[in-house]
């Protein structure tokens, strides 16, 4: 299950993305690396929106993010996450 969390353009947000950044690392390591963990960002007017794909779910849920539809690939950017995702989650043509 994906999951996404809207967040708003304001001084906290580069914060609270730093901090998702070290909690990621941490619960990267200790799933042993996994291709298909990774947080995409995609820009807003107002800000951003986080996805997290399923193998970051659970950190995405204590994060506050709510369960969503795959996100469309056009738009994505990988955030953080194994170099290999794109072809683990969006398909070998991604």
């Amino acid at each position: 299950m994906w999951r996404c969390l809207v967040l708003r353009d304001d001084d906290c947000m580069v914060a609270r993305v730093l901090d998702l950044h070290k909690q990621f690392a941490i619960a990267f390591a200790a799933a042993g690396d996994p291709a298909g963990m990774a947080i995409f960002s995609r820009a807003t007017a107002k800000g951003a929106v986080l996805y997290f794909s399923p193998d970051a779910a659970e950190l995405g849920k204590r994060c506050g993010a709510v369960a969503c539809e795959p996100p469309a690939r056009d738009g994505l950017a990988l955030e953080i996450g194994h170099s290999q995702c794109w072809g683990a989650l969006f398909g070998a043509h991604a």
